[in-house]
């Protein structure tokens, strides 16, 4: 299975589904826990069956021109850790990872607390993510082409090429 923008809400739900296929009575949703109803999500999310009843999932971010932001980075930590705590629905029938690709290694600070499980050697896995030749953004910027978030103006600049 593989999903882009793929909500964290809806895993939650899938790994409460694993682990209770058919609820009969309403879902106790205490202090938004396993529902948030926030657009917060992963970039893609692929799952393949590994060995039993074991699923592998990959939850992979992905940055090809913006920075890491940290603040939304720990607040998809905070996400995660929940979804994937101790004891959570479904867990025990996941091996989960979480791989960042961009084009230079972020620099994350220790302060972001990714779930134990995800993150072997004690940090999430990263891949470089080759910037093809040929890529262009835009930029708004002011009538003499200085970046300005304001700009009425707007120009096209080249993106630099990345090594893959």
């Amino acid at each position: 299975f593989v999903a882009m923008d793929y909500h964290l809400d809806w895993l939650q739900m899938s790994l409460y589904l694993a682990a209770n296929p058919s609820p009969k009575q309403p879902i106790p949703n205490p202090g938004d826990d396993l529902v948030t109803a926030t657009q917060r999500d992963v970039d893609m999310l692929i799952a393949f069956p590994g060995k039993g009843a074991i699923t592998h999932l990959l939850l992979l971010e992905a940055k090809m021109e913006t920075a890491w932001n940290n603040e939304q980075l720990c607040k998809k930590a905070k996400r995660l850790r929940c979804i994937f705590g101790p004891d959570r629905p479904g867990t025990d029938q996941v091996d989960t990872r979480l791989v960042l690709l961009s084009p230079g290694k972020p620099t994350l600070p220790d302060s972001i607390k990714w779930p134990d499980k995800m993150k072997p050697e004690g940090k999430p896995l990263w891949m470089e993510l080759p910037r093809p030749p040929g890529l262009r953004k835009v930029t708004r910027c002011r009538k003499d082409r200085t970046p300005s978030a304001n700009g009425r103006y707007l120009r096209i600049d080249d993106l630099p090429v990345t090594r893959g």
